[in-house]
């Protein structure tokens, strides 16, 4: 019986694909999930005001993390401020 290489090579560079693939994700994840914890470690009550009283204008494109790095990182506490 003759073996086929090629098919093994070629299960093998899929096998090692997925790997990658499911570490990465997993890496992600985590990374996230320290984040979100290291903001709820800081967090308090009046900063979460702070970030909870901004309101975006429709004509500016803001994602919801740069109000909290501003307001925990950089202590803004004005939309003014934040501009």
């Amino acid at each position: 019986m003759l073996f086929n290489f090629c098919y093994l090579r070629k299960e093998i560079v899929h096998l090692f694909g997925l790997f990658l693939f499911y570490i990465r994700k997993y890496l992600y994840k985590k990374y996230f999930e320290d984040v979100a914890n290291d903001i709820i470690n800081i967090l308090t009550k009046e900063k979460r005001r702070t970030i909870l009283k901004y309101e975006t204008p429709d004509n500016i494109k803001i994602i919801g993390i740069e109000y909290y790095k501003a307001v925990l990182k950089d202590n803004i506490k004005t939309f003014d401020e934040f501009n």
